[in-house]
């Protein structure tokens, strides 16, 4: 029990003493849309109905991902030129 509270409180001082910024875009974002499985030749209707569905959700959630990393570019455009404007009227 005592170890497990020494190494709890070692990876706080640990994760704490890490800059911000080394966290930040650690990894690249990836859509969580799971690709439809094209039935066989000779597949019961039923079957390409499904797949028809699921490739519409799998457009719509891989449109939907796009929308959000686009509005997320937009966000940091917009930080940057606010960086960028702070730093000009600092050394002007």
């Amino acid at each position: 029990m005592r170890k497990i509270k020494i190494f709890s409180g070692g990876m706080v001082v640990v994760l704490l003493s890490m800059p911000v910024y080394s966290l930040a875009d650690a990894f690249l974002p990836e859509p969580l849309c799971f690709e439809p499985t094209r039935p066989l030749m000779f597949s019961p209707n039923s079957y390409r109905d499904r797949y028809e569905r699921d490739l519409k959700k799998y457009e719509l959630c891989i449109s939907e991902f796009v929308s959000r990393q686009e509005q997320a570019i937009l966000k940091h455009q917009k930080a940057i030129e606010q960086a960028q404007k702070m730093l000009k009227k600092y050394i002007d």
